[in-house]
């Protein structure tokens, strides 16, 4: 996956992974509004560690901060935090804020709450999903309304079901081999 970006409101937006070549791609997308748009970003949500789900994270840090030098908020596995400082001393400073997705579990507690306002949600929190170690799906419930659901690579998880029941939008990454349907049911 390259990335998924959801407008949350006309001055709000969020990454859900960024891979490899997420900034061209932008660019494609948005042309001459990509200024604007990178402004808006918000909160980078990673589900997990693997390098086609966060590679181009540091150029989407670095384009952005030309144009809003506020540190924006990182939501992802412990890694990637050690990551992203091993870069910022060792090469390039970015700003960010990190929270660790396992701290924001769906149970309720004060980085959520303010994790929801930042992003103009009633709701915002991460589930565990089957995937690799500390892997995660996010949910969001938006204050007008809608629910989203997103994850990136997973097997079957009930709790990510249980979480994102009554989605208005649910984005899942599902490749899976005809012959292995099987494994997937």
């Amino acid at each position: 996956p390259l990335f998924r970006s959801l407008r949350l409101d006309k001055e709000r937006a969020m990454i859900m992974d960024c891979g490899e070549g997420t900034y061209g791609q932008l660019m494609r997308v948005f042309g001459e509004q990509l200024s604007s748009v990178l402004t808006q970003i918000r909160c980078i949500f990673i589900s997990h560690i693997h390098a086609d789900h966060h590679l181009g994270l540091i150029q989407i840090l670095m384009e952005r901060q030309k144009v809003n030098p506020h540190p924006v908020l990182i939501v992802g596995p412990l890694l990637l935090r050690q990551w992203l400082l091993e870069y910022t001393e060792a090469c390039h400073p970015v700003p960010f804020e990190f929270l660790y997705s396992g701290d924001m579990l769906w149970a309720g507690d004060a980085n959520k709450r303010r994790m929801a306002r930042l992003l103009g949600a009633n709701k915002l929190g991460c589930v565990r999903v089957n995937h690799c170690h500390d892997a995660f799906g996010v949910v969001l419930e938006h204050e007008d309304g809608w629910k989203l659901v997103y994850s990136g690579d997973t097997r079957p998880c009930p709790a990510l079901v249980k979480a994102g029941a009554q989605a208005t939008v649910l984005i899942h990454e599902a490749t899976h081999e005809d012959q292995l349907q099987h494994e997937a049911e």
